[in-house]
């Protein structure tokens, strides 16, 4: 990686989302805390990365880089939308459960006045 961005190695469009905020950050010489980002893996592969950070400085206070870590989140990414998408399940369930409920207790009224009419 030396003498590489980090942007070297994401799709365009990626490109163009991180470098506004990544370009924020190094304005303010703030450090890069969880930044959520796409690379491209050496096998042509997308990966999802957690990116975290810290400025580095020369002795003279001018801002050399940053010096980081990416920790891979593709597994956690796609257990969190497994989560999410059984708990929509789960409120769908719920709302339909509830629904049926109230349908019945009307047709039980309904049946019952049917009955006393028919008497």
């Amino acid at each position: 990686m030396i003498g590489h961005s980090f942007f070297d190695l994401m799709p365009a469009d990626e490109c163009e989302r991180l470098s506004c905020i990544f370009s924020e950050i190094v304005q303010k010489h703030e450090k890069i805390i969880d930044l959520d980002r796409l690379n491209i893996h050496k096998n042509g592969k997308a990966v999802r990365l957690r990116s975290n950070g810290v400025p580095v400085f020369s002795s003279n206070g001018e801002l050399l880089g940053y010096r980081g870590v990416d920790k891979d989140i593709n597994e956690q990414k796609a257990m969190n939308d497994l989560l999410i998408r059984n708990q929509k399940i789960n409120a769908l369930e719920k709302l339909a459960s509830s629904i049926a409920h109230d349908f019945n207790n009307l047709l039980v009224v309904i049946i019952g006045y049917a009955e006393l009419i028919t008497e």
